[in-house]
């Protein structure tokens, strides 16, 4: 049984182009990234800008080095921070 680990992943550029977010946005949702979660209550909140949740069997050196290859094509300066949100057995 594979342990699928949920991460929360933190791109910040020093120097974005106009449309650097955006861009790295569609780059991230083709990854399985998504900045939209649903609330106990039910609710849709969207994450701020740069901000992102992804659930995989993927190590997270795995994901922080897709992330940050994704993120410097837009701006070489990018900071990518990996959290690990919780760990269920599927």
């Amino acid at each position: 049984m594979a342990e699928i680990k949920a991460y929360s992943v933190r791109v910040e550029f020093l120097r974005p182009g106009e449309t650097s977010y955006a861009r790295l946005a569609r780059e991230m949702y083709k990854k399985g990234f998504k900045q939209l979660l649903k609330g106990p209550g039910g609710d849709w909140v969207r994450l701020p800008k740069g901000s992102f949740v992804i659930s995989t069997t993927d190590a997270p050196d795995l994901v922080k080095h897709t992330v940050t290859n994704l993120a410097i094509g837009y701006d070489e300066t990018a900071l990518v921070k990996l959290n690990s949100v919780i760990r269920w057995a599927a």
